[in-house]
């Protein structure tokens, strides 16, 4: 009976400390580092003192700085020596001469230009269970209608959740962003539109979390040559557990919020039964 109750406590110890540990682990610091430039956005975690990337995925730049296969090269066929001229007189050399022709080439064979052509590069792998299309999709409604994208990524938000995001903190917020149309007259209207839209957004999101910015610049591009300079950057700071919890209800709003799914899942009907 002193055994069993000396392992049992053993046991409850070693449970208390990793529920300690635990906690401890959930309380540390957690921050992103979120940047979009060039077309392409990159997040990185840091937590405690770790720091590891989370997109783009590893996958995609080993596939693409893996080199390509070399083609073995064919050696060149030779071509027959000329045959012997014979000896004529000398007022027929010339005509001899304007009357023969090169020999012609040889054509070189099909699977010699099947080797020749270049290999399909492999396509980077992306997020599983298509997470990637639907960021896209959420991305591409963050362009198009900023406020439907902050009340779909806060609306759902109940008092738990907003006095979670009101621990979050957004540092040193940079954004570059430039509108251009078809027009000049387009460009203007897109870009009213979409000033008055960042406006609304920004005060919103200022409402749910605390936000510090660098530098909000927008600008109408009438020649569409800027376009590459567009960057957005910002740090989200807060404890693990906080972040954790929100990451878990984004990722479930994403399969059930409408707006922020793809194309193809919109056209698509779900039809479970089948008739015979």
């Amino acid at each position: 009976m002193t055994i069993l109750l000396v392992t049992l406590k053993i046991l409850g110890a070693a449970l208390l400390i990793l529920l300690l540990l635990l906690l401890a682990a959930l309380l540390l610091p957690l921050g992103l580092d979120i940047r979009y430039a060039a077309g392409q956005w990159q997040v990185q975690a840091r937590y405690a003192l770790l720091h590891f990337a989370l997109y783009p995925p590893k996958s995609a730049p080993q596939q693409a700085a893996s080199p390509a296969r070399e083609v073995p090269k064919e050696p060149a066929a030779q071509k027959p020596p000329p045959p012997a001229a014979k000896a004529e007189p000398a007022q027929n050399t010339q005509k001899a001469d304007k009357t023969q022709s090169p020999p012609p080439k040889q054509p070189t064979p099909p699977a010699a230009k099947a080797q020749a052509k270049p290999e399909p590069k492999p396509q980077a792998g992306g997020l599983p269970f298509g997470i990637g299309a639907r960021l896209d999709a959420a991305l591409a409604l963050l362009q198009r209608d900023p406020v439907a994208f902050v009340k779909c990524a806060f609306g759902h938000l109940g008092w738990l959740g907003r006095g979670a995001a009101k621990s979050l903190r957004l540092a040193h917020v940079t954004v570059f962003w430039t509108v251009t149309g078809q027009d000049a007259a387009a460009t203007a209207v897109t870009y009213g539109a979409l000033l008055g839209a960042l406006n609304t957004a920004w005060a919103l999101l200022q409402q749910s979390v605390r936000v510090q910015a660098d530098r909000l610049w927008l600008e109408p591009d009438f020649t569409g040559q800027q376009k590459a300079d567009r960057c957005i950057s910002l740090q989200v700071r807060s404890c693990a557990a906080v972040l954790l919890w929100l990451a878990l209800r984004f990722a479930r709003r994403l399969y059930k919020e409408p707006l922020w799914q793809p194309e193809k899942s919109k056209a698509t009907p779900h039809n479970s039964r089948l008739t015979a």
